[in-house]
């Protein structure tokens, strides 16, 4: 039987303009409608930039925090209420990474279910973490749900 892991190793400025400190902490557990994800990849996106900076007050991310919004990995157990994901499936999306959310950068993060989607099979880790800004994500999930076009227009 499969355990949730103890601990989650991530990477974590602890001020403005910081260097990245490898710190150890307890793994998070995925809470009614969010899911945990063991994370392959991650990418880094110019708001993680910014809050490292100290340029975003705007994001209400203070530092020390995980940063990193982008991620693709594999789900390793779900909160109730989540229908949508099970256990090994391989998603990618956003994980909030503001607002004191935890991000990206780190071997686990509990993500809210409704920022994930199913990773396409035709897509690497590392190219899903890359494409999965909000923007990407919209447009993946609306491209199969949409008809295909009229031939008598």
């Amino acid at each position: 039987m499969k355990t949730t892991p103890i601990t989650v190793d991530a990477l974590v400025p602890q001020e403005a303009n910081s260097d990245f400190v490898r710190t150890i902490m307890a793994c998070p557990t995925p809470a009614a409608g969010e899911v945990l994800v063991r994370v392959k990849a991650s990418s880094v996106n110019p708001l993680d930039l910014k809050i490292r900076s100290g340029q975003a007050p705007h994001a209400r991310h203070p530092l020390p925090a995980i940063l990193g919004m982008d991620v693709a990995g594999v789900v390793e157990a779900v909160g109730s209420g989540v229908t949508a994901f099970k256990p090994q499936d391989e998603v990618f999306g956003m994980t909030g990474g503001v607002g004191g959310l935890q991000g990206s950068l780190a071997t686990f993060v509990s993500v809210d279910a409704d920022l994930l989607a199913p990773k396409p099979k035709n897509l690497t880790m590392r190219k899903a973490a890359e494409a999965s800004d909000m923007n990407a994500k919209t447009s993946m999930l609306q491209i199969p749900r949409q008809s295909a076009p009229n031939s008598d227009k």
